[in-house]
């Protein structure tokens, strides 16, 4: 395409042309004649000459990647495909002012973009782009544009100081500026914390370091963990693989023993602060000392359960057992165990009364049966008192109490007709003691036979028969008199008369006897059970 124009000189040597609505960045080529009245010279070529460029305009960024982006323009008009772009990339925030020490990377392109690779992750880079005339005159640099480069994902490094509360978590930066990259960390009882269920805390914590020390965690409690970086525009990388940890449980405490029977014990202990239910433990038992270090032969059993307690059942009647817990940490770390702990089961039956022998004026022996216990080998406990329940004496009454091996109680140095009481119980290894028998009672004998010391009062119808209490309590002690003609009154021929008659005194009078009869006489004492002593001769 070709234009003309004239350009007029008044008076002077030169002419001017304007040309107007040239476009940028375009080389022209000017030639230029006389133009007389009658005749024109020949054209003259002029020096080409082009138009500046445009700036570019609306820079931006794409395809932003760990090591790499992509940064572009629009060329405002310039020719396409034959302008020339320079783009400065640097880490300083106006790469062309080029500050010394900056490395700032420039780039020429005919293209609308420039592809930066072998960038550093979770770094900021600043663009700036000039576009360049035909004749290498550069534009003004657009504004600064700055972008991160994404952060590459974290890598998992180890778990470490790991408690009953508290773990640190740890990763490496893989490649991610140190320091200076932002870390967020998510923990959580749920298996994969990042996708968030619903209902599930996850607790999130930034932190400009490789590790996270949680506190305040629950014991034996499986936590799962992620990492992800941020890069220096909030971008978060993906999470690393959930990795797990539990936990160790705290050591449990003994806490009693409860529903002892003859043949069942209950085994509590406190869990602490673990989980309830949720921790294991294993108790051992056995009737050694230690059950986690028996003897030659001595059994142990071991039983895992979630429960606090452990009911044993089977177990033999008045035997001590042993116990010792510890929780099984879900880390697979079991706490220490329990110091043992034992007690006994209760005996398996009440002993039962039989009778009273080795009744004497000063000794009583109070027999029983074992009923089923060990016989030797239960221990008994014996109360005795002249109270009607040895158990419940009224006030002021006097109860001794016997422990024995035996199946009797030989007691000794007792008042004479006295009726004792007497209750037994069989005690365990514990002192336990079954249910008491009933009291039973008996009195003791009589200390002395009376003695015979004349006759008074004799009349034609009456006889008074006298005794000496002989060192028997007078008065106090009842006395029983056989009367009859026969030579014996205890023992009296066929239908012989025999009279008795019990007395609190030391005489008996008998009136209304026949004149001029002998009669016969025989008395002694009588104890409280009506037990009497040797009889007087006839």
């Amino acid at each position: 395409m070709y234009n003309t124009a004239d350009a007029v000189g008044e008076g002077s040597l030169s002419a001017t042309l304007d040309t107007p609505a040239l476009s940028p960045n375009t080389t022209y080529y000017l030639f230029a004649r006389t133009n007389g009245m009658s005749t024109s010279s020949s054209w003259a070529a002029w020096p080409a000459t082009a138009t500046l460029a445009n700036q570019p305009a609306s820079p931006a960024v794409s395809g932003v990647a760990e090591t790499g982006m992509i940064f572009g323009w629009s060329r405002n008009f310039n020719p396409d495909l034959v302008t020339r772009y320079r783009v400065l990339s640097a880490t300083v925030t106006d790469p062309s002012t080029f500050p010394a020490g900056a490395v700032v990377i420039t780039s020429d392109t005919y293209s609308l973009s420039q592809s930066s690779s072998g960038l550093a992750p979770n770094t900021t880079y600043y663009f700036q782009v000039a576009a360049i005339n035909h004749n290498g005159v550069v534009t003004n640099y657009t504004a600064t544009l700055a972008t991160a480069t994404l952060a590459n994902p974290p890598l998992f490094s180890a778990f470490s100081g790991v408690a009953a509360n508290t773990a640190n978590f740890s990763w490496t930066q893989n490649s991610n500026p140190y320091p200076g990259t932002l870390f967020r960390a998510l923990s959580s009882t749920v298996t994969d914390p990042s996708t968030f269920p619903a209902g599930a805390v996850v607790v999130a914590s930034d932190t400009y370091s490789l590790s996270l020390t949680t506190a305040g965690l629950a014991a034996d409690t499986t936590y799962y963990f992620q990492a992800a970086a941020v890069n220096r525009n909030g971008v978060v990388t993906a999470y690393t693989a959930t990795q797990s940890t539990a936990t160790p449980p705290a050591a449990p405490a003994f806490a009693n023993f409860t529903d002892v029977a003859a043949g069942a014990i209950r085994f509590n202990w406190s869990p602490g602060v673990n989980p309830n239910p949720g921790t294991k433990y294993r108790v051992y038992v056995s009737t050694a000392p230690d059950p986690l270090n028996p003897g030659a032969g001595q059994v142990v059993t071991t039983s895992d359960t979630y429960n606090i307690y452990l009911s044993s059942s089977g177990l033999s009647a008045d035997t001590t057992y042993y116990f010792r817990v510890a929780a099984l940490g879900k880390s697979g770390i079991n706490t220490a165990y329990t110091a043992a702990q034992g007690t006994a089961t209760l005996l398996g039956f009440d002993p039962v009364f039989t009778n009273f022998t080795g009744v004497g004026s000063g000794a009583i022996q109070f027999d029983w049966d074992p009923n089923g216990n060990l016989d030797p080998g239960t221990l008994y406990r014996v109360y005795v008192s002249t109270a009607g329940d040895p158990r419940n004496p009224g006030t002021g009454q006097v109860v001794t109490t016997s422990d024995t091996y035996n199946t009797y109680l030989s007691s000794s140095g007792l008042t004479a007709d006295t009726t004792y009481f007497f209750r037994v119980a069989g005690l365990n290894k514990n002192g336990v003691a079954t249910n008491y028998t009933e009291a039973k009672g008996t009195a003791t004998l009589l200390g002395f036979d009376p003695l015979f010391t004349n006759f008074t009062g004799v009349g034609s119808g009456a006889i008074q028969f006298n005794w000496d209490p002989n060192g028997n309590p007078d008065p106090g002690t009842l006395y029983r008199v056989y009367v009859s003609t026969a030579g014996d009154p205890r023992n009296p021929g066929t239908g012989q008369v025999v009279t008795t008659s019990d007395t609190y005194n030391t005489y008996l009078s008998s009136s209304g006897l026949t004149a001029d009869t002998t009669y016969f006489f025989r008395v002694a004492g009588l104890n409280k059970n009506g037990v009497a002593t040797n009889y007087t001769e006839a």
